[in-house]
């Protein structure tokens, strides 16, 4: 049973603090429908968790707030804050959560028996990656102790230590991620409805490409638009990009000062790529893969790297230009080439070929034609090329007659010379 309606908890407090308690509804973000309605179905008998995770700025808090409103008529908060560092701290602070929900009397100091009264709760703890060590089993046996129907909500800016696992095995976890909470174009037009402006259907395409989805930027995009005429819209959103005012100085504040220099300028390194892996990020930052994969694996727990599949994985395209902003003209082009070595090993000619002209460097060849000299390179014979390329014998010559030509060779090796001198392959 779901229970809904808007919570009747008595304050205790003239003033209680925002983090006791969540936040008032947005009148401009509305938490999406889709994701109210996946997580009003999965409400039970027994307390669940809704695990809430992915980066400042997507939804997390509002989202949690509208399943305490809709869903609940009892609901206890408590955003945890940086300087919340021991367990006292953490217990104190729940205590005054409870007060405020008007579960716990003033005075109280003790969470046994709170929920003798057998109404459902949502319990939210907004910022779970400030959880204290040691306070986890405080968590562990409250949620032991709610009633049936009753949720607990987890909300983190990256994947959380607090034990989930058995919860999954049973079917009790709720998962919410960044893939989740990333705007749709329909949710998008329906907040610019909200600002009382409608941007055209290939307006809205360009804007959801341009922001990933991520709702801060959406909103922070929006700040620019409403302010112009129809004319100023349209070369705002040619411009729009993470190098705007207001997306660096958010990026800034809530991203690059949560991370070391040592991650940071891996994040400037890999930018010139669009899908990275460890390898490729090892042969960018010059060093074994050894210390790369534990830095890379913290990126991807905080979700500042993405997963694509198959070992690669990738920035959001505003970090991605947040980044490579910061590279001089230098740097960009020495990375780029860089890349266009790995990818020429790793016979990935068309790959090598983009990140040979960002370099500066125009090579004449086709990428089937440099695919067919780095083969050659290794000392193949047309036969051998053939078989190893899936072509006919007959094919392979007529491309080495097309690449002498292009280099002004008169054979394949002065051609692969040629070729190395120049950067349109390596070795």
């Amino acid at each position: 049973m779901v229970y809904w309606g808007m919570s009747t908890a008595p304050i205790h407090q003239a003033f209680p603090s925002p983090r006791h308690r969540p936040p008032e509804a947005s009148s401009l973000y509305k938490a999406p429908e889709r994701l109210l309605s996946a997580i009003s179905s999965r409400t039970g008998q027994i307390p669940a968790v809704l695990n809430i995770v992915a980066p400042i700025g997507y939804g997390k808090t509002n989202l949690a707030a509208a399943v305490c409103r809709s869903l609940f008529s009892r609901s206890i908060w408590l955003s945890l804050a940086e300087g919340c560092s021991d367990e006292p701290t953490f217990k104190s602070d729940l205590l005054q959560s409870f007060r405020e929900a008007g579960i716990l009397p003033p005075g109280n100091q003790d969470f046994k028996d709170v929920f003798h009264q057998q109404t459902p709760v949502c319990l939210t703890l907004d910022n779970l990656h400030l959880l204290p060590r040691g306070a986890a089993s405080i968590i562990t046996e409250l949620f032991s102790s709610l009633p049936g129907n009753s949720l607990m909500v987890l909300c983190s800016d990256e994947d959380h230590s607090f034990p989930l696992s058995r919860l999954r095995i049973d079917d009790r976890v709720l998962e919410i991620r960044i893939e989740d909470l990333t705007a749709t174009k329909e949710e998008i037009a329906a907040f610019f409805v909200r600002l009382g402006s409608s941007p055209s259907d290939d307006e809205l395409e360009i804007l959801l490409q341009k922001t990933g989805g991520w709702w801060a930027c959406i909103r922070l995009f929006a700040i620019g638009w409403r302010q112009l005429d129809a004319a100023g819209r349209k070369g705002f959103l040619s411009r729009f990009r993470a190098t705007d005012r207001f997306i660096r100085e958010f990026l800034t504040e809530n991203i690059d000062a949560h991370l070391s220099p040592e991650q940071l300028d891996f994040l400037r390194t890999v930018s010139i790529c669009t899908h990275i892996r460890t390898e490729l990020a090892a042969q960018l930052c010059s060093h074994m893969e050894a210390p790369i994969r534990p830095l890379v694996q913290d990126l991807l727990t905080r979700y500042i790297l993405l997963p694509t599949g198959h070992g690669w994985y990738r920035l959001p395209v505003i970090l991605k230009q947040h980044y490579y902003a910061d590279l001089d003209r230098s740097s960009r082009e020495k990375l780029h080439r860089r890349a266009a070595e790995w990818f020429q090993l790793q016979q990935m000619p068309k790959l090598a070929s983009h990140h040979l002209q960002r370099a500066g460097i125009e090579s004449p060849l086709a990428p089937r034609e440099t695919e067919i000299l780095l083969q050659a390179a290794q000392g193949l014979s047309n036969a051998e090329i053939g078989e190893r390329l899936f072509i006919s014998q007959g094919t392979v010559k007529w491309h080495m007659n097309r690449i002498l030509e292009k280099l002004d060779c008169s054979n394949r090796t002065a051609a692969v010379e040629t070729a190395r001198r120049n950067g349109f392959i390596s070795g």
